[in-house]
């Protein structure tokens, strides 16, 4: 240790950092303006000692006690009152682990997360375990912040520091304080500055339109700018709350007054209203969301305004699949019914809001087996997007498999029915290598590595051909069902549907192109399981809600127009009195269980 090192130890033992001298230095970073690195560097303290000073200060004005003998009588008195602050924001919470996890994460800048798990009896491990869970939330709201970053550093050049950076951003109504800009323009300054000329000549393919950065109010046909007009958008947002509720059940209906967690409901309102109100109930509560949106078409009569401008209809769906997603479980799924017509826009657009690398699969579903003999080619078929809110955690169920699949296991042995799947490919085979089996040896392409073969061959799973080739022996009894594939031709048609609705009501065109029930059991199955709760803010005449119903699935539908409603009511009604059509017989329907009626309006207190 050489003297300055000596001097530096001697100096910091001899100050004890009392509160004076806290309060001396952190004034000269707050009203000096001085630099933090230049204030620590000559009174010897560390850069992170100093900040965790400002940020004390900042929070509280003062400091309690002086250097390392604090006043204890004053922190217990403080501790208490943190406390009391902190069981009374909980009291209104409810108890159930995941919202007690919410409460400590919203005010884990307030409390000590310790102290907060203590009062609210929850593991701490718990909650470090949910929030990695929860943690792409926090990852987007971090790039939506490097993103705006980003834009203004390009735009200003490379001479933009971040007070600057930090005054444009709220400007913009984006709330960041000038530490956590100060972090990512350190982090990513170097690769902005060398490509800063590129960066300018950006020709990547976007999906522009002219209204994409608004809000628009489809009540009075008014579009909002989402960054200056949203405390006006805000207020339109938050101004709705469910203010009727009527619960149907077997033996009648009746007016409520307290809802169960597990209650199903379908609300009459605009949809984005009603989005908008449900998040403090159901976000991230959502295991699958259906929509069958308007289609664009050129058709005045529908039930649904069924045509927009495009910008417009892009507006009108942007709005409300942004709040959707946050209603999303991490490891749910959205499948969003389409034409042909918009398909390729609503693609891009939900690239851009759910992620492209979330994007799971286009089905192609035939809606109709006849083919019309007029215009340029016959159109029988419709899209399914399907996107996961995060595809790692997304998993399909698998389905039952065929008798056609069945029927490929058509040898047998002492352990079942098995198949013979190819391993020795020269044409497909990913790895090259030679194997001596007892009576030939091959050189080539094989489907399976080396080592995958010897396990194979230990466990008696290889068999010979008579051309010699091996084959492995695949068992029915190992089989754990067929993946889903992305066309489907045999989940019912819109005729099927049409048809379910005349033996319903007893009316012709009740519904213009109904969903079959067997198309929503296709993806209710492959989707979901048992309790899981899943969400149509496209109610329309209320498949959705009814194959829910009658699968034991929770349900939320969402409808704007009241004839419509009145069509879902009814068909619901029926199906808790036990109606026979559907998948009905499929799933051994006998009625039973609950909806709950819900109405929005204008008022201070949502009854969901």
């Amino acid at each position: 240790m050489n003297a300055n090192d000596i001097k530096r130890v001697e100096t910091s033992v001899a100050k004890q950092y009392d509160k004076s001298f806290k309060l001396f230095v952190v004034q000269l970073v707050l009203n000096n303006k001085q630099k933090v690195q230049d204030v620590a560097e000559k009174h010897q303290l560390s850069e992170q000692t100093l900040y965790k000073w400002i940020q004390a200060y900042k929070k509280d004005g003062k400091f309690f006690g002086s250097g390392h003998h604090k006043n204890k009588t004053k922190k217990y008195v403080r501790d208490l009152e943190i406390e009391n602050q902190i069981l009374k924001k909980a009291m209104n919470i409810d108890k159930d682990t995941e919202s007690l996890f919410e409460f400590i994460h919203q005010h884990r800048n307030t409390y000590a997360i310790s102290a907060m798990c203590r009062l609210l009896k929850v593991s701490s491990t718990g909650y470090y375990k949910w929030v990695q869970d929860i943690m792409s939330d926090e990852e987007r709201r971090y790039n939506y912040l490097k993103r705006n970053i980003q834009e203004i550093y390009l735009e200003h050049g490379p001479n933009i520091g971040s007070p600057a950076i930090t005054t444009l951003l709220k400007k913009q109504r984006i709330d960041a304080s000038q530490s956590t800009v100060s972090r990512i323009l350190a982090s990513n300054k170097k690769a902005w500055y060398s490509s800063y000329h590129s960066f300018h000549k950006n020709e990547d393919v976007v999906l522009h339109f002219p209204t994409k950065n608004f809000f628009w109010d489809i009540n009075t046909n008014r579009f909002y700018h989402q960054r200056l007009a949203e405390s006006d958008i805000q207020d339109i947002l938050s101004s709705w709350r469910v203010t009727k509720r009527i619960r149907y059940e077997k033996t009648g209906q009746s007016e409520l007054n307290h809802v169960n967690r597990q209650d199903n409901f379908i609300i009459h309102s605009e949809n984005l209203l009603a989005l908008y109100a449900l998040q403090d109930q159901f976000k991230r509560k959502v295991k699958l969301i259906y929509i069958d949106p308007p289609y664009n078409g050129e058709n005045y009569n529908l039930h649904y305004r069924d045509y927009f401008s495009r910008s417009s209809y892009l507006t009108f769906l942007q709005n409300r699949l942004v709040i959707a997603k946050e209603l999303l479980k991490n490891d749910g799924v959205i499948f969003i019914h389409c034409t042909d017509k918009e398909q390729a826009y609503i693609k891009v657009l939900c690239d851009e809001i759910f992620k492209s690398y979330n994007f799971i699969q286009q089905v192609v579903w035939q809606r109709k087996k006849s083919k019309q003999n007029r215009g340029k080619m016959a159109s029988v078929k419709d899209y399914i997007l399907i996107f996961a809110k995060d595809k790692s955690k997304f998993h399909f169920n698998r389905m039952n498999l065929s008798d056609e699949t069945k029927r490929n296991y058509k040898f047998q042995d002492e352990n079942g029915k098995y198949r013979l799947d190819k391993i020795f490919d020269e044409d497909n085979g990913y790895y090259y290598y030679t194997y001596a089996f007892s009576d030939v040896t091959l050189t080539g392409h094989w489907l399976v590595p080396k080592h995958t073969l010897q396990k194979w061959l230990n466990k008696n799973r290889i068999i010979f051909s008579q051309s010699e080739k091996p084959y492995f022996k695949a068992y029915l009894k190992d089989n754990e069902g067929q993946i889903p594939s992305d066309l489907w031709i045999d989940s019912g048609t819109n005729p099927q549907a049409t048809s379910e609705l005349r033996k319903l009501f007893g009316s012709e065109n009740i519904f213009q192109n109904p969903k079959p029930e067997s198309l929503l059991k296709h993806i209710i199955d492959i989707s979901t399981k048992k309790g899981d709760t899943v969400l149509d803010f496209f109610l329309g005449s209320g498949t959705t809600a009814a194959v829910a119903h009658k699968m034991n699935r929770r349900y939320v539908g969402i409808e704007q127009e009241k004839s419509t409603m009145d069509i879902a009511i009814k068909r619901l009604n029926q199906v808790i009195q036990g109606e026979e059509g559907g998948i009905s017989e499929s799933v051994n329907w006998n009625g039973g269980g609950s909806f709950i009626y819900a109405e929005m309006n204008k008022g201070k207190d949502n009854l969901i």
